[in-house]
């Protein structure tokens, strides 16, 4: 019996270790289902909602790169619409400095329809043989009577360029032509170590004198407001043009021992003649917007 009861209470033990043993496997078994269930669903739906955030982050920044075009083509509009205003405008809006020596906002009969200076071709190539111009250096004159003219003698003597008293701007030779204009025609001397004809482009200024008109250094002579100011926007859309740096502006005389331009030697302001400084630097703070685009003939 002992046997018996001993095997049967082995048995009985395992059966009851089997069925404990079976019951937790069950337990485990069905956990596994549910904790795999539940990461399976959490899995899902963070996917959702990183998804959906994705997509949130893409339209935003969707409509950030259209509202940064928006507002670019705006702006760009903006600009070409100011330039064009700008340009309509331009001689009411035209000033440098203040005060004496200082270009004036009033519209001369000099002005076009656009507010800039009037600018005529009147080449006269054929009188000039030598041909090549450096370009390096612009030199102002003044015609040395009181008139407007702006031509180039037979034997090639004058200048690219004649500013009238009304401010009238004419081309009389094209910017490679080396016009007879700064050399020392054996009677100046000889001042500048580098300029010459070969490498200078010659403005004339049209004057006028109250004075003796056959002698350049009376006090008496004198440019116009508007002859200066056309002058200021020639040179600056040379210089522009040319890319010859404000250095490189000189008078006649600067170069060879002549006194011209008379008034910006004299320097006494007679009439509404500037002085050489006043000038320099109306031709230096001239807004960059403001320098005009002439129609240069090479």
């Amino acid at each position: 019996m002992r046997n018996t009861g001993y095997y049967t209470a082995g048995t009985t033990v395992r059966r009851r270790t089997r069925r404990a043993a079976g019951q937790r496997a069950v337990s485990v078994r069905k956990n596994s289902r549910t904790y795999g269930s539940k990461t399976v669903y959490r899995k899902r739906k963070a996917n959702r909602r990183n998804g959906h955030g994705n997509t949130v982050r893409l339209k935003r920044t969707v409509t950030v790169l259209i509202a940064f075009r928006v507002l670019a083509t705006l702006f760009i509009i903006a600009l070409i619409a100011r330039a064009a205003a700008k340009r309509a405008g331009w001689g009411a809006e035209y000033a440098v400095g203040t005060g004496e020596g200082s270009v004036g906002t009033e519209e001369g009969s000099y002005r076009t329809e656009n507010g800039m200076p009037a600018f005529i071709s009147d080449l006269q190539d054929e009188k000039i043989t030598e041909e090549g111009n450096e370009q390096k250096y612009i030199a102002i004159h003044f015609l040395g009577v009181p008139a407007d003219g702006h031509s180039i003698s037979s034997d090639g003597t004058g200048t690219h360029f004649y500013i009238y008293s009304d401010g009238t701007i004419y081309q009389s030779a094209s910017l490679h032509k080396v016009p007879w204009q700064v050399g020392t025609a054996g009677c100046y001397e000889q001042l500048h170590n580098d300029a010459c004809n070969r490498n200078t482009i010659g403005i004339e200024m049209c004057p006028l004198c109250d004075g003796n008109a056959d002698d350049d250094t009376d006090p008496e002579w004198y440019f116009t407001q508007e002859t200066q100011e056309s002058c200021v926007l020639l040179v600056r859309s040379l210089m522009k043009e040319l890319h010859i740096p404000a250095e490189n502006v000189l008078r006649h005389g600067d170069i060879v021992s002549k006194y011209c331009p008379a008034p910006y030697f004299t320097n006494n302001h007679y009439s509404t003649s500037w002085t050489w400084d006043e000038f320099r630097e109306n031709v230096r703070s001239l807004d960059k917007k403001q320098v005009p685009d002439l129609p240069f003939v090479y």
